[in-house]
């Protein structure tokens, strides 16, 4: 079991915790466990950060592992802010 520091997995700039936090070293971001869960969270993410654009098809493999750590099985998400 990897220390609670280290990550469990990695997706191109994207880190998964073993706690189910996401986090982006290069952009200096953290997306807590608790925030999965909300529908909207992710279409923010989008709109507040243009790079996010071209870090979709990383982030998105990092997302569904971090929702599996955290055992969230079915997410629901918003197209609408």
């Amino acid at each position: 079991m990897p220390k609670p520091s280290e990550a469990v997995a990695t997706y191109g700039d994207w880190q998964v915790f073993p706690d189910g936090e996401i986090r982006n070293p290069k952009r200096q971001l953290r997306i807590y466990p608790d925030r999965l869960r909300e529908p909207d969270w992710w279409i923010k993410l989008h709109l507040a950060y243009p790079w996010m654009a071209e870090s979709w098809n990383t982030f998105m493999p990092a997302l569904f592992k971090a929702c599996k750590i955290a055992g969230i099985e079915q997410l629901t998400l918003t197209t609408q802010p």
